[in-house]
């Protein structure tokens, strides 16, 4: 799945079965080149609000508690109601945007396309078995 030899920790990690699937599909979905099809757009928005419900948004740090900012719950909200083909995540700004590429002939970016280009995976072929049970899925999942 990931040739980038730096990334191997997190492949391990996602490939661990002794984890639960949603904490693995979450990790999935940072990585470059993650994607969510639509057809698991409903289950991704449990695996997120499973993930901060197991996790929280609080932090101890030097003696004190803090509430830290997590943005999972929206975007679980955002995947239950997008009608996208899928979506994906950019989490840097400090890198060149991987869902564009570059015409060269006409000197300016071309966007990514899911159904030409490949370097993109969708995060539920991680996991062996399908939990979604749609007629749509074409996830390893099945």
């Amino acid at each position: 799945m990931f040739s980038d030899p730096e990334m191997q920790w997190a492949v391990t990690l996602m490939q661990r079965t002794d984890l639960p699937d949603f904490e693995r599909v979450v990790l999935a979905a940072t990585m470059d080149y993650a994607i969510v099809k639509k057809e698991h757009f409903s289950i991704f928005a449990e695996d997120l609000t499973k993930f901060v419900l197991k996790y929280g948004t609080a932090r101890y740090h030097d003696g004190k508690w803090y509430t830290v900012v997590c943005h999972l719950i929206k975007w679980a909200e955002v995947f239950r109601t997008s009608t996208a083909e899928a979506i994906s995540f950019y989490h840097t700004s400090v890198g060149e945007n991987l869902w564009t590429d570059w015409d060269d002939e006409k000197d300016q970016p071309l966007p990514y396309d899911l159904n030409k280009d490949t370097k993109h995976f969708e995060v539920y072929s991680i996991i062996d078995k399908c939990q979604c049970n749609c007629d749509k899925c074409s996830c390893e999942r099945k």
